[in-house]
């Protein structure tokens, strides 16, 4: 199979599942990580550790993932937003969700654009459209996906959509 000479370990076994490895590697940063599904993995973690989990996951995974997309959810009666990281592991042919939870009153986080640079338009957006500040991330500016005239609210939080 002419896809092997890229992924050696396509069409064979491991010894260790997707569920371990990652198990393994985060077992110290997260509070938890579940296979929700087949070939989907979610890890729950503090936003602190943010950069630790991605700085470890490069370390033991090398170039092997990725940084598929960056999904905040709003839940005003928690007053809490949450920052979903989603990583697709080429190896192991599994998504990772990392889930983090921000006070909705100030949502911040350390920016991972020095670790993977492509997160800067995902950091982009959460900024625009969700008000999710990222520490370090000096890019960040309002007008870049919401129109001028939406300015001064966050069209996907909760509240705003129920103005609409």
């Amino acid at each position: 199979m002419a896809l092997r000479r890229f992924w050696p370990s396509l069409g064979r076994g491991s010894e260790m599942s997707a569920l371990e490895k990652v198990k393994e590697s985060l077992v110290s940063l997260v509070s938890s990580v579940d296979e929700v599904s087949v070939r989907r993995l979610v890890a729950r973690a503090e936003p602190k550790d943010l950069k630790p989990i991605f700085r470890k996951l490069l370390e033991d995974f090398k170039e092997d993932f990725y940084l598929d997309f960056l999904a905040v959810v709003d839940y005003p009666d928690e007053k809490q937003i949450e920052a979903n990281y989603n990583l697709w592991f080429y190896s192991l042919k599994t998504i990772l969700s990392v889930k983090f939870r921000l006070s909705r009153d100030n949502p911040t986080i350390d920016s991972i654009i020095d670790l993977v640079p492509s997160a800067v338009f995902h950091e982009q957006e959460a900024y625009d459209l969700m008000g999710v500040s990222f520490s370090g991330n000096s890019n960040l500016k309002r007008g870049f996906f919401v129109a001028e005239e939406a300015q001064g609210s966050f069209p996907l939080r909760k509240e705003d959509a129920k103005e609409a």
